[in-house]
């Protein structure tokens, strides 16, 4: 905890805990360029998105599942 209290997590560190690189959601936005998006829709785009990291993971299973496939 931080002395003030406990702090939110910033839209960077999502980003980072789910592989992403920094500022990934950082998009145009309503017309807008991309340095006005706010938060909002960020932390909504992170929350609907899958971490790199699993998905690459099931990908390769899948893969290597396939290919036992082939060998048979």
């Amino acid at each position: 905890m931080e002395p003030e209290g406990i702090r939110r997590t910033s839209v960077i560190e999502w980003e980072r805990c789910q592989g992403f690189t920094d500022n990934y959601t950082l998009i145009p936005w309503r017309g807008k360029p991309a340095i006005e998006c706010p938060d909002g829709p960020r932390y909504k785009a992170i929350g609907n998105s899958k971490a790199v990291t699993v998905v690459r993971w099931i990908g390769s299973r899948i893969i290597k599942y396939l290919h036992l496939g082939d060998a048979r």
